[in-house]
C-alpha cells in the first residue's frame, strides 16, 4: 500500500497543473489560490473555521468497475465459502481487500476541487477547504445552466434492502428513463433467463423496491420521488458501465426534464459532476475525505473540475467524488450538456466517465434489441394461419413477425423428421419449450442441423446451454454456430433472415462460430483420443530435507529473482523452455554462461509466440536465441529442438515423444539449484521490472503482464534430479530428431478486442508481492509429465478436507465425460470435491480471451461444475493448486487432455504452510480482479486470411494461424 500510495502521490503533483485545460487563466488563479495553503499539502492540520452543513465539500474520484461479486457494497459481505475472518488474513491480503473497496470511488486532487453543498436546485457558493473566488466566479456565470441541471438528478434509493438504503445517483436521458451505472443496478436487478428481474429482498417473498429521489437537498425534507417500475437495459461487463431504469409517473408531481448529450470534444473543458457522495470508511485518508467533507454526505452536492482526456469509451476528468456519485452526470459548465456518466476512477489521480457516445449506443440497444438469438424477448409470432384467413403452413416453413409476416424455408418440403425416436418437423409457430434436457436437445440435433443445412452462414449447430445478455444460463438450447453475427438489415441485404427463434419448440441459440468451426476442425476430439509414444516414464521420489525455497510471482519480483538466480550460475546452465525470447532474459543468460569454463544444454521448443503489438513486442525469434547462444559459447552448447509429434501449426515428427508440446519452464544452476515455474522466458512472463525502463504502475503491470508463479529450489538432489532429465531430453530429442517439412504458414484475423485489457481490471488496484523464502527440512515431490503428474494430484485432491484454489490458464473437461486416462481422474476428483459439503471453499480462476470460451464454459457446466464458482482472467498464466493448510501444487501443467498426460511439464508438490500462505494470499488478490465468465456473442469472428489477402481490417490484427492456436496452450 505504501509503494501504491507513492505512485499515486506523484500522479496527483503532475496533475495539479491542469495542463489539459482549456480555461488556463482558472489554472493558473486556482494555483495561486493554493499556495495559500500548500502546508496542507505536506501532511499539516490546517483547520478553517468550523462551517455549517451547507459548507460540505464534496470528492469523488471512480475507478473503473470489476465485476460485482469482486467489488465491495456499503453493507456487511458475507466471506466467500471457507474463507478465514479478516483478523486471520495476511496484511496484504486484508490491504487487498481494502483496495478493492476504494476503487469503486475516490478522490483525485487534494485541493483545488472542491465541492459545494445544492440547497433549493442551486448551488451553495460557500466552499469548505478555503476560499475560492475563481470557483465562485465559474458557478456564478453558469448558474443558469446549472438550475436548468440540477433537478433532473436523484439519488437511488431501496427499500427492502436495509444494508443499502441509498446506493448511487441517476439522472434523466429521455421521457421516462433515468440512466445509472450497471454497477448500481447490480445491487438491485438481476439477468436470469427470463430477462431482467428485480433481486429479492430482505423479506424474500417480495423484490427490492428502488426509487429515484430528485430532491435529497441541504436542510430540506421535501421528497420528489418517483418509483423504478423496470430494468430496461444492463450492460454486459464487456460494454460501458450503464444501466437504464424506466420510471413510473407520479400524481401531483412532474418528472424532471431529460439532460442533453454534448455531441461535441470535451477534452480540456470546465465541468461539474452532480450528485450524491457517501462517506467512504474505506477510503486511505479518512482526515482528508472528513476535511472535504465534513458530514453532509448522501445529499446533492456539486463538484467542479477539468476533462483530463478522451478516450475510446470514457473521458478522464478530475472533479473530487466519493462513492455514491456512481452514475452522476459530467456537466458542460458552459452550456448544460452531459459530457460523460461518471463510473469510476483511482485515489488521487483521475476519474472516469462514459462517452456521450457511449450512452447513446446503450439507448439505441434498448430501443432495438438484437434479433437474431441474443435477446430472451422473442419475435412476436403470427397465433394460426388458419384464424387469419391465411394457409396453412408447409412443414419445412416457418412464420416469424419482424413485424411483417414472411414465410421463412428451412429444409427440403415433404413430412417430419424423426431421429432416434425424436420429430423435428420444421415448425416454428409454436412458443419454445422449456423444461428441455440436454439429452432431449442432443436427440433433436441431427434433424435441425438437416434443416439448416441450406443455409449458407450456418456452419456448425450443437447442443448448449443459453446465453442471455452474455450470462450463460443452465437452460439447454440448440447452438446454432454463424459466420458473423448481423443485424436484422444486413441479413435481408445478404438474401437471408434472421434464424427462428425455435424449431418445432426447440429453442435456438445463435453464435459465432470458433476458428476451430470455421476450419472445419475437431481440435477438442483430437485432444480426447488416445496416443501412445516410445517415451520410458521415469521415477520421481519425494523428498523431506533441509533445503531453501524462494516462492515469487509475476509481474511482481518474478524477474528480478529469475535475473539474480542466473548470476549465480558457475559451471553450468540447463534449460528446459516452451518459449525463449525476452531480450532481457537473453542477454542475463549470456552473461550467465560467459566465463569460458561455463557450459549450457538448451532443449527448446519449436514455434514461438509473438506479438508484436504487446510486451512481446520486442521479443526474438528461436533462431535468433540459439544462434547469439551458439556463437558466445563456441562449442560450450548442447541444443536440440524438442522431440514433440504434432506442435500445432509447425514441423511434425512421427517419432516425437511428448505428443504436442514440451511445455516444461525449468532452469537448474549447476548441480545446487533450479528454477521452475508456470512462465516462460518471454516478456509478457518475465515483466522487465527494475531494467531501467518504465513499465507502468503495479496496476498498470498487472494488466500488461501475465500472472505467473516461480519457485527457486536450493537442493542439490532435486536439482541433479530435474538436470539428469533434461539431458535425457536432450539425447532423445537428437535420436528422434526426422523433421517433415514445414505447412505453409497461415495468418489469421483476430479482434482487438482480444488484447485489449478487461473493463474489470483495468485499474484496479493491486499491491505488489514481495518474494518468500523459506528454509528448513521441507516436503517437496517433483512431477512431470508423462511421468507421474496425474497419479500424484489424483492423490493428493481425494485427500483434501476443507479446500481446493485452483488456479490455472487452462481448464478443459470434455462436457461428456469421454476425457483421456490420466486427466479423466482428476477431473472426477475435482468433480467429487465440488459436491462435498466437507469442502467449504472451492474455486477456479483460469483464462479467457479465446473464441472457444463459450465451449469450454459449457463443458465445465455440463460436466457439473457450477460457474458461480468460477472466474475468468485474460492474464491468468498460472499452473497452481493450494490444498486445504498445508499443500500448493505449482508448475506448469495446463489441464488439458495432452497437458496432463502426454506433453512435458514440470511441478512440484510443496507440503508446508508457509507456502500455502504465500500462494493463497496471490489466489484472493486475482480473485478479486477476475470476473464470472461472459461473453460477447456480437464480437466479429476469428477469420482465416485468405492466400494474397494483404487488406487491412479495422479493429483485426493479423497473427499467425499457429501462433493463435498455440497461445491457448502455452
Amino acid at each position: 500500500m505504501k509503494e501504491l500510495g507513492k505512485t499515486l502521490i506523484e500522479v496527483n503533483a503532475r496533475n495539479l497543473g491542469a495542463p489539459y485545460a482549456r480555461d488556463q487563466d482558472l489554472v493558473r488563479r486556482l494555483a495561486a489560490e493554493q499556495e495559500v495553503t500548500r502546508d496542507y499539502a505536506q501532511g499539516n492540520d490546517l483547520r478553517l473555521k468550523t462551517l455549517s452543513p451547507l459548507d460540505i465539500a464534496f470528492l469523488e474520484a471512480t475507478r473503473p468497475k470489476l465485476d460485482l461479486d469482486s467489488l465491495p457494497k456499503p453493507m456487511p459481505q458475507p466471506r466467500p465459502p471457507g474463507a478465514r475472518p479478516a483478523a486471520t488474513m495476511t496484511q496484504g491480503h486484508q490491504a487487498e481487500m481494502d483496495a478493492a473497496r476504494i476503487r469503486q470511488e475516490s478522490i483525485a486532487l487534494r485541493q483545488g476541487r472542491p465541492v459545494l453543498a445544492i440547497k433549493d436546485g442551486d448551488t451553495v457558493l460557500e466552499f469548505a477547504q478555503s476560499a475560492s473566488t475563481a470557483w465562485r466566479e465559474k458557478l456564478v456565470a453558469a448558474s443558469a445552466q446549472l438550475r436548468r441541471t440540477i433537478p433532473s438528478v436523484g439519488r437511488v434509493e431501496l427499500t427492502n434492502y436495509v444494508a443499502a438504503p441509498s446506493i448511487g445517483t441517476a439522472w434523466m436521458i429521455v421521457p421516462e428513463v433515468v440512466v445509472t451505472n450497471r454497477h448500481v443496478a447490480e445491487y438491485f436487478a438481476l439477468r436470469s433467463a427470463g430477462g431482467l428481474r428485480f433481486l429479492l429482498g430482505d423479506d424474500r417473498r417480495i423484490p427490492i423496491g428502488v426509487k429515484i429521489d430528485f430532491a435529497e437537498e441541504f436542510g430540506s425534507q421535501v421528497e420528489r420521488e418517483f418509483d423504478v417500475a423496470d430494468i430496461i437495459y444492463l450492460a454486459p461487463i464487456t460494454l460501458p458501465d450503464i444501466a437504464l431504469l424506466r420510471v413510473k409517473g407520479r400524481s401531483g408531481l412532474s418528472m424532471p426534464p431529460p439532460l442533453t448529450l454534448s455531441r461535441t470534444s470535451s477534452v480540456g473543458k470546465t465541468v461539474a459532476v452532480i450528485g450524491y457522495p457517501h462517506r467512504d470508511p474505506f477510503l486511505p485518508e479518512q482526515k482528508l475525505m472528513d476535511e472535504i467533507f465534513f458530514n453532509g454526505y448522501e445529499h446533492k452536492q456539486i463538484a467542479p473540475g477539468f476533462v483530463m482526456n478522451e478516450l475510446t469509451a470514457d473521458i478522464e476528468h478530475d472533479c473530487s467524488t466519493l462513492t455514491g456519485n456512481s452514475g452522476s452526470p459530467v456537466i458542460d459548465l458552459e452550456n448544460g450538456e452531459v459530457v460523460g456518466l461518471h463510473r469510476a476512477g483511482i485515489f488521487l489521480s483521475r476519474n472516469f466517465a462514459v462517452t456521450p457516445a457511449g450512452i447513446s449506443q446503450a439507448l439505441e440497444d434498448a430501443r432495438r434489441p438484437p434479433i437474431i438469438g441474443a435477446e430472451t424477448r422473442q419475435p412476436a409470432r403470427e397465433p394460426d394461419a388458419t384464424k387469419l384467413g391465411g394457409v396453412m403452413m408447409a412443414n419445412n416453413e416457418v412464420k416469424i413477425t419482424i413485424p411483417l409476416t414472411i414465410t421463412v424455408s428451412l429444409g427440403a418440403p415433404g413430412g417430419a423428421m424423426t431421429v432416434s425416436g425424436t420429430t423435428v418437423t420444421g415448425q416454428s409457430d409454436t412458443p419454445p419449450r422449456t423444461g428441455l434436457t440436454w439429452e432431449q436437445i442432443e436427440a433433436a440435433i441431427p434433424a435441425i442441423r438437416t434443416i439448416l443445412a441450406s443455409r449458407r452462414d450456418v456452419l456448425a449447430v450443437k447442443p448448449g446451454f443459453k446465453v442471455t445478455r452474455g450470462v450463460m444460463t443452465k437452460e439447454p438450447v440448440v447452438v446454432v454456430s454463424v459466420r458473423q453475427r448481423y443485424a436484422p438489415e444486413d441479413l435481408t441485404s445478404m438474401g437471408l433472415l434472421p434464424l427462428p427463434t425455435s424449431i418445432d419448440g426447440y429453442p435456438i441459440d445463435v453464435a459465432v462460430a470458433t476458428l476451430e468451426e470455421t476450419l472445419g476442425l475437431d481440435l477438442e476430439a483430437a485432444a480426447e483420443a488416445p496416443w501412445q509414444s516410445a517415451y520410458k516414464k521415469r521415477k520421481l521420489k519425494a523428498v523431506k530435507e533441509e533445503m531453501s525455497i524462494t516462492f515469487c510471482a509475476s509481474p511482481d519480483t518474478g524477474w528480478p529473482e529469475l535475473r539474480s538466480f542466473l548470476k549465480k550460475v558457475d559451471q553450468t546452465l540447463t534449460v528446459a523452455m516452451y518459449d525463449f525470447g525476452a531480450p532481457h532474459v537473453v542477454e542475463a543468460v549470456r552473461g550467465a554462461v560467459a566465463s569460458p569454463g561455463a557450459n549450457m544444454t538448451l532443449v527448446l521448443q519449436e514455434g514461438e509466440s509473438l506479438d508484436k503489438k504487446g510486451a512481446k513486442k520486442d521479443d526474438l525469434k528461436d533462431a535468433e536465441v540459439v544462434d547469439l547462444l551458439a556463437s558466445d559459447l563456441s562449442g560450450r552448447l548442447a541444443f536440440s529442438l524438442a522431440s514433440v509429434y504434432r506442435p500445432v501449426g509447425y514441423k511434425s515428427n512421427a517419432s516425437g515423444l511428448f505428443e504436442s508440446s514440451y511445455h516444461i519452464k525449468v532452469a537448474v544452476r549447476d548441480n545446487a539449484a533450479f528454477w521452475l515455474s508456470s512462465g516462460n522466458w518471454q516478456s509478457s512472463n518475465q515483466a522487465p521490472v527494475d531494467e531501467g525502463k518504465d513499465i507502468g504502475t503495479p496496476t498498470g503491470m498487472w494488466n500488461a503482464y501475465n500472472r505467473e508463479w516461480h519457485a527457486i529450489v536450493e537442493h542439490a538432489g532435486l536439482a541433479r534430479t530435474f538436470r539428469d532429465h533434461i539431458e535425457r531430453d536432450l539425447v532423445e530429442a537428437r535420436e528422434t530428431a526426422r523433421p517433415e517439412a514445414p505447412a505453409i504458414e497461415r495468418f489469421v484475423w483476430i479482434p482487438i478486442e482480444y488484447f485489449e485489457p478487461e473493463t474489470a481490471a483495468i485499474e484496479a488496484p493491486y499491491l505488489l508481492r514481495k518474494s518468500l523464502t523459506i528454509s528448513g527440512k521441507i516436503k517437496v515431490h517433483p512431477l512431470l509429465t508423462p511421468d507421474n503428474y496425474a497419479e500424484v494430484v489424483v492423490e493428493l485432491l481425494d485427500r483434501a478436507q476443507r479446500r481446493i484454489l485452483f488456479q490455472n490458464q487452462t481448464f478443459k473437461p470434455s462436457g461428456d465425460g469421454n476425457d483421456r486416462p490420466g486427466f479423466r481422474e482428476l477431473i472426477e476428483v475435482m468433480l467429487r470435491k465440488h459436491r462435498d459439503p466437507a469442502i467449504e471453499d472451492f474455486r477456479i480462476i483460469m483464462r479467457n480471451g479465446f473464441d472457444t470460451d463459450r465451449r469450454v464454459a459449457t463443458n465445465i457446466q455440463r460436466r457439473g461444475f457450477d460457474l458461480e464458482r468460477v472466474r475468468v482472467n485474460r492474464r491468468c498464466h498460472t499452473k497452481g493448486i493450494v490444498i486445504d493448510d498445508d499443500i500448493v501444487v505449482i508448475g506448469s501443467h495446463n489441464w488439458s487432455g495432452q497437458g496432463v498426460t502426454t506433453n512435458r511439464d514440470a511441478s512440484l508438490v510443496i507440503q508446508d504452510a508457509r507456502a500455502v500462505k504465500y500462494f493463497e494470499d496471490l489466489f484472493q488478490a486475482d480473485w478479486l480482479r477476475s470476473k464470472p465468465p461472459e461473453f460477447d456473442e456480437d464480437r466479429p469472428p476469428v477469420a482465416l486470411v485468405e492466400p494474397g489477402d494483404e487488406t487491412v481490417r479495422p479493429r483485426m490484427i493479423k497473427v499467425p494461424l499457429a501462433a493463435w492456436l498455440a497461445e491457448q496452450e502455452s
